[in-house]
């Protein structure tokens, strides 16, 4: 069902994705500091749930908007200025409250975790940290990463795909298989992080 251009059924998913993850990161370990309760055990599956709804509905809307508007590779550096652009801001400012976060918790004498030193802190910009083996200064940016893949990947491969035939989508979903074997460790578009 369809309202002004808006798929009812897709903003219901995302609304279902949203409570999954908050529930999973309301009852984590970190954020109640609840050692032995098993509440957080319990919902570490819907957290990752939630994030695997995210990423079928960015599978699902993207290409389908693409469509929509007749995309074509030419589109290609409009429509990655328009992903970063929605995406980046937010992104940034978060990286800053982190650390803003981080040098209070210095202030105040606890110990700050961050073991990337500068290339880690700088290859978050890039998206690079899960590839160059680097941790986060917060976890949950490796979804931004594989986000951010999958943006670059489909603008690539969406012309060929909405052009040619079943013949060539099928080497297209095979060279999508080998990429997955050629992750092996880091995460990528091809390869998610949990089981």
């Amino acid at each position: 069902m369809k309202e002004k251009g808006k798929i009812k059924s897709i903003i219901a998913i995302r609304g279902v994705a949203v409570a999954l993850v908050m529930l999973n990161h309301f009852f984590s370990e970190r954020a109640l500091d609840i050692k032995s309760d098993g509440l957080a055990s319990a919902t570490l599956p819907l957290g990752h749930i939630g994030v695997t709804l995210f990423f079928i509905v960015s599978g699902f809307v993207l290409p389908y908007s693409m469509y929509k508007s007749e995309y074509e590779i030419k589109n290609f550096p409009r429509y990655l200025y328009r992903r970063a652009v929605r995406i980046e801001p937010p992104y940034i400012a978060s990286i800053f409250l982190v650390l803003l976060c981080m040098y209070t918790k210095h202030l105040i004498g606890q110990t700050v975790n961050y073991s990337g030193g500068l290339i880690g802190f700088f290859s978050q910009f890039l998206y690079l940290n899960d590839i160059l083996g680097l941790p986060w200064l917060n976890i949950v940016y490796w979804t931004l990463a594989l986000e951010f893949q999958f943006y670059l990947l489909i603008g690539l491969l969406f012309p060929l795909l909405n052009r040619y035939n079943s013949f060539k989508l099928l080497i297209a979903l095979v060279l999508m298989v080998f990429l997955k074997f050629l992750s092996t460790q880091h995460s990528c578009v091809c390869k998610l992080p949990f089981k």
